[in-house]
């Protein structure tokens, strides 16, 4: 990517390599219809033209960056994108955040409002990130509009406190509100407000209800339950980040744990069928029963489904296509680059060690399960299977 600065709109994952995962994440969020903070990219071109300029490399000194001059073409397209994001005359505060290829998890944030100051800013990134080892020169950085608001939160797609998959949750940040609504139809099946906070900054019940359906949206595209941060500013909604949720069943979501609620759920039924009850929660849907079909050692969440191709060997895999799902006999630190674009892998091999798991994690991320018995015999080539590297389980097509 030759561009200096590009529009958020215009990128997606496929761009990750030129813009980062972070930068390429927030594109396909754009591109799928999720509203995101206006905002641009600052690319890694950016970074190599000043690194080109003043003759810097990996060995360069400290003192060497921060004399260093920033490129006047460069400087000419990140203030006219500044000022076509502020508006006339205005100097919007906006959020500034790195962006590598490998990692969207350990990116550095800033607030800034000027031209000068998120030049200053920008500069002092590339000063941050090329003073790591290994030294990086396709560090991008992205640039969006600060949303100020009171209405802040977070969407839970499942309880990360208990099993029931069927409820979204919606908290403010400072607990103004809470919303349960149904994943099925969308129907509010709890909502708590403090009555003493203003209702300026209250979650109404339409707002409560486009929102679950923005996480549900998120989580029937990332095929995996999703922490959403949002804000609300003038009626309009902003999704601020996504990540996968890490659920922790230590204590459910009760109604009785906010402070003051005015709804409860009543409801009337016959037992059909009776057991021991081990985990509360109330749970409504279509039965449906998945066996599975392969058993493993989980060792990345997430979940994938798409067609099987067997690679006993990594070192023969040349060319994946986006969203297969790899079967090998071992994986290794030297395939990561290659398989980062799949969808997710079964080996036959023991777990990786912990660095390279996070290592991993860095560069594919991807649905991954382990020590499955015989995989590379039992799977053939063109077979549909869904990989569940949260529980290690694998499944004869789509869940």
């Amino acid at each position: 990517m030759s561009q200096f600065v590009v529009p958020i709109s215009s990128v997606s994952r496929n761009d990750i390599e030129n813009v980062g995962k972070y930068a390429g994440e927030l594109g396909e969020l754009h591109q799928i219809g999720i509203p995101i903070p206006d905002g641009f990219i600052i690319t890694s071109s950016s970074l190599q033209q000043f690194l080109a300029e003043n003759n810097l490399r990996p060995e360069s000194s400290e003192k060497q960056f921060v004399h260093a001059s920033f490129p006047q073409k460069v400087i000419r397209k990140i203030v006219r994108a500044y000022g076509r994001l502020s508006g006339i005359l205005k100097d919007a505060i906006v959020v500034v955040t790195s962006s590598s290829p490998f990692s969207s998890l350990n990116n550095i944030s800033y607030e800034v409002k000027g031209d000068a100051n998120l030049i200053l800013r920008v500069k002092s990134i590339w000063e941050y990130e090329c003073g790591k080892k290994p030294f990086e020169d396709n560090i991008s950085i992205v640039v969006q509009k600060k949303i100020e608001s009171k209405k802040t939160g977070i969407i839970f797609t499942q309880d990360p406190h208990s099993p029931d998959e069927t409820v979204v949750h919606i908290k403010h940040k400072s607990m103004v509100s809470h919303y349960a609504v149904s994943k099925g139809n969308l129907d509010i099946i709890f909502r708590g407000h403090l009555s003493k906070a203003k209702i300026s900054h209250k979650i109404s019940d339409n707002e409560a209800i486009a929102l679950a359906s923005i996480g549900k949206k998120l989580e029937e595209y990332f095929r995996y339950p999703q922490e959403v941060k949002f804000a609300i500013d003038k009626n309009k909604i902003y999704v601020l980040e996504t990540k996968s949720l890490i659920r922790s069943i230590k204590k459910p979501i009760f109604y009785n744990n906010f402070p003051e609620f005015n709804h409860k759920p009543k409801i009337n039924h016959r037992v059909f069928l009776k057991g021991i009850s081990s985990f509360p929660g109330i749970a409504t849907g279509q039965v449906k029963v998945v066996r599975v079909f392969l058993k493993g050692i989980s060792s990345f969440p997430g979940i994938a489904t798409g067609q099987v191709k067997v690679v006993p060997n990594l070192k023969d895999l040349k060319s994946p296509l986006p969203g297969e799902i790899i079967v090998t006999s071992i994986i290794s630190t030297d395939s990561f680059p290659i398989i980062k674009k799949i969808g997710g892998i079964i080996a036959e091999n023991v777990p990786l060690s912990g660095n390279d798991r996070v290592l991993y994690s860095k560069i594919v991320a991807r649905p991954l399960v382990f020590s499955v018995k015989n995989a590379t015999k039992i799977l053939h080539n063109g077979n549909i299977v869904t990989v569940d590297g949260g529980k290690g389980e694998i499944y004869k097509g789509g869940v």
